[in-house]
């Protein structure tokens, strides 16, 4: 990945151009990549220059939240890790929160949670309604 190349030349031409691209797109994979984006910037900055890059993170931060990407778990995630990088960490826990109650993660423990909240229809319960659950029970796992 970009951020494990130690060309500072190579990075400091390649994380603009990165901007550039994802700055104009909304799509998951770009808000996504905005986590690589300033893992970049802080990579090709001095510590003295963090807090301009945390400003630039925060105003990303703006426009990702604006998108209203609920359905994507790639937003929490990219939400969580900005807000931990411009350390608000109230903003980066309901982050993690959202995304762990609406994405709940592929584990026996996330599963079970899950099973639990959606017992299995009953066998006299409507088709739609086995349809509906299985469904979900489906796109869960």
């Amino acid at each position: 990945t970009l951020t494990r190349v130690a060309d500072k030349a190579f990075l400091v031409k390649t994380a603009p151009r990165l901007r550039g691209m994802i700055e104009k797109r909304t799509d998951p994979a770009a808000i996504a990549a905005y986590q690589t984006l300033w893992s970049l910037e802080f990579k090709i900055r001095g510590p003295d220059e963090f807090s301009a890059v945390r400003k630039q993170v925060s105003q990303d931060l703006e426009r990702i939240r604006s998108l209203k990407l609920e359905n994507r778990q790639q937003w929490y995630g990219t939400l969580e890790a900005g807000y931990k990088l411009v350390n608000d960490q109230q903003q980066a826990d309901w982050a993690a929160a959202e995304q762990q109650r609406l994405f709940p993660p592929l584990s026996p423990a996330g599963m079970l949670q899950w099973l639990e909240a959606h017992p299995d229809p009953a066998p006299e319960d409507p088709p739609g309604k086995k349809r509906e659950h299985y469904a979900a029970l489906f796109k869960q796992t």
